[in-house]
């Protein structure tokens, strides 16, 4: 067996990051889709120069934004702060310096956080039945 180098394990989680962060990502625009009626009307949806910028447009920043102001209320759970975690560590993958990119524990740990972050999502879609 070929024992990877530190800098090839750095890369793999660097790489599982960024896919942790586009499943986040994705997890709340399929959510203001959803609700986009709403978000629509919303005063506070984010907008350019006017124009509403639909969910698929929006970037993480802004989508994490959006949610600590409208969504995560009256959550008791820190969404805010995992996804900025999440983000931080997705964002080592353009890094010119050194960034923290915690362990492959923290990931997998963070794996478990999205499942119950996806399991938060998913109660408020609405369902065609």
């Amino acid at each position: 067996m070929i024992e990877s180098s530190v800098d090839e394990n750095n890369g793999r989680l660097i790489l599982a990051w960024v896919n942790l962060g586009s499943l986040v990502e994705g997890t709340m625009k399929l959510f203001l889709s959803v609700w986009y009626e709403d978000y629509k009307k919303d005063i506070d949806a984010i907008r350019h120069k006017g124009d509403l910028i639909d969910p698929d447009s929006l970037s993480l920043d802004k989508l994490r934004e959006f949610f600590k102001k409208k969504i995560w209320v009256k959550d008791g759970d820190d969404w805010d702060t995992w996804i900025l975690k999440i983000q931080r560590r997705r964002n080592a993958i353009h890094a010119y310096k050194n960034r923290d990119i915690g362990t492959f524990e923290e990931f997998y740990y963070d794996v478990r956080v999205y499942l119950k972050f996806l399991l938060r999502i998913n109660n408020q879609l609405l369902y065609p039945w």
